[in-house]
């Protein structure tokens, strides 16, 4: 049930193992790729609900929870674009993909200014076309 999902995102703190103080065991044996894995899949799941049954906002605070564990999942992403859209607000896509273009790599320095077609050179097409479907702009690259 939804219910028992939700409440196990309540224990996602942060990245799986990154309180050990050797990390390289966790890595080499892939248990920190299946514990991420888990929880992205988890928190889609749980956000694939909540906006069907239009309840954006806290499909947004899962996914929060769920990009926390694992901010390189653009899955992750896709879904807080497409629940940040459900919400109504279609001026908070962009804050989103500006700060999903940080964590792939812009410049600390442009954490402000990374313009939405910067971020294209960055994030997956797929994040990109999503972006750019929600905006009603069309995919350019």
């Amino acid at each position: 049930p939804l219910d028992e999902r939700r409440a196990g995102l309540l224990h996602f703190r942060g990245q799986p193992f990154s309180g050990l103080r050797r990390f390289d065991w966790v890595v080499a044996e892939g248990h920190a790729t299946r514990a991420s894995d888990v929880a992205s899949a988890l928190t889609l799941s749980v956000a694939h609900e909540l906006v069907h049954h239009d309840q954006p906002m806290a499909a947004i605070s899962a996914l929060r929870r769920g990009i926390s564990v694992n901010p390189y999942d653009e899955a992750l992403w896709r879904m807080l674009l497409h629940a940040t859209y459900a919400t109504g607000n279609v001026l908070g896509l962009e804050p989103i993909l500006t700060e999903l273009a940080v964590i792939l790599g812009a410049s600390a320095s442009s954490r402000c200014g990374v313009a939405p077609h910067d971020a294209a050179d960055l994030v997956h097409p797929a994040t990109w076309e999503t972006y750019c479907l929600l905006r009603n702009v069309g995919v350019k690259r």
